[in-house]
């Protein structure tokens, strides 16, 4: 990776989307995602118009996958040992002198054994440990990072608030990292710095980026609310007299039907029409609701 820019991405998303290095690398290496990359931080990145696109979206989905890995252990085996039987000699004198003699043939019991002699005892077995290998299935976390140029289908359904209470429901909640020009009306490349320490300090001046949760509506109505409303309306403010009380209150009037928006959808308030609504005119809209 050449790009210092590149390699400053990186150090973010791993700390916006929390994934590791290894996921960051594989997904520029796939679906010629270096480039686009590459495109939008030169301001050339076009998608289906001619108009260049200033905010590009990366979000990561987790998932958990079956794989098979080889396991050592170790099993014990018991050691044979080979007998070894005296070899015949062919010797027809040295096989006379083997031949036992009369008093010690009388000493033998029935079953062939010295009557005088103790019987053998068995030798205890021996083992030993042996190294073997087996294939093992486990789960995994596997980890993917997807790339959206612009307001996508995609992406607008995940920044949308009712799939935030659909995802609540859920416990699921994907975390968008997004990457935008400060000025979108004519964005200008990004000059690439010298190393990665250059580039934390150079980057801020040309983009604005940082995380997002799905519920977009209820973060911006915190960011109003919660800190421009109060910023505006201190004595200290910058903005002139004459602007500062209509901007107060567009800016109180906006943040009212945000929050006013954000109940009747996580209320999910609805109008039902009873069924047992009797007189209704046949052509009234409400007719319908009783075939």
């Amino acid at each position: 990776m050449d790009d210092t820019r590149l390699e400053w991405l990186g150090s973010v998303l791993e700390a916006g989307l929390n994934i590791k290095s290894e996921t960051y690398l594989k997904f520029l290496s796939e679906d010629r995602h270096e480039d686009r990359i590459d495109d939008f931080l030169n301001a050339r990145l076009k998608t289906g118009s001619d108009k260049v696109t200033t905010n590009i979206f990366f979000y990561a989905v987790s998932d958990k996958v079956t794989k098979q890995r080889e396991v050592e252990y170790f099993e014990e085996e018991e050691i044979i040992e080979e007998v070894t039987t005296p070899v015949e000699n062919e010797d027809a004198s040295e096989g006379l002198d083997k031949v036992p003699s009369t008093d010690q043939q009388t000493e033998k019991d029935e079953n062939g054994e010295n009557s005088g002699d103790a019987p053998e005892e068995p030798a205890p077995k021996k083992f030993r440990q042996v190294r073997k290998t087996r294939m093992e299935d486990f789960i995994d976390i596997e980890t993917n990072l997807f790339l959206s140029c612009g307001h996508s289908d995609e992406i607008m359904q995940l920044l949308s608030l009712t799939q935030s209470r659909n995802n609540a429901r859920s416990a699921r909640n994907t975390p968008i990292f997004y990457l935008s020009h400060f000025n979108s009306s004519n964005p200008t490349a990004i000059p690439q710095p010298s190393d990665v320490s250059e580039c934390s300090r150079e980057m801020p001046k040309y983009l604005e980026f940082g995380t997002m949760t799905a519920n977009s509506l209820q973060v911006l109505e915190n960011l109003l609310g919660n800190v421009y409303e109060p910023l505006f309306s201190k004595p200290t403010s910058e903005i002139p007299g004459q602007f500062k009380d209509e901007l107060i209150s567009g800016l109180a009037k906006f943040v009212t039907h945000m929050r006013r928006t954000i109940v009747q959808l996580d209320n999910e308030t609805r109008l039902e029409v009873p069924s047992n609504l009797s007189n209704i005119n046949p052509t009234s809209p409400f007719s319908n609701s009783q075939k």
